[in-house]
């Protein structure tokens, strides 16, 4: 059942908690991400991430997917690149 707001109902508290957090520096980086959300397939993880953007990206906080197949040398680049709060992660097979 899509735009139920089941994404929603787990995005907004866990970004109304990490507001109340300082942002990171690089004093403070080694303590992030604030946000670790779990999904079982690459598809869960890619819808997730694509809805949680929506919220995230207007409040300043950028989102990044890790998902089994992809390589992680190209993704280590763009984490550099942008501050990450949010991670989902599938297992890799």
């Amino acid at each position: 059942m899509q735009g139920s707001g089941k994404t929603a109902s787990f995005v907004i508290p866990m970004l109304v908690y990490i507001s109340s957090m300082p942002l990171f520096n690089e004093e403070n980086r080694h303590l992030g991400p604030y946000a670790l959300i779990l999904a079982p397939t690459r598809e869960l993880a890619q819808q997730i991430e694509s809805e949680t953007r929506k919220f995230a990206t207007p409040l300043g906080y950028k989102c990044v997917s890790i998902v089994g197949g992809v390589r992680l040398i190209a993704r280590a680049r763009s984490w550099r690149s942008r501050l990450t709060l949010f991670l989902t992660l599938t297992a890799l097979r």
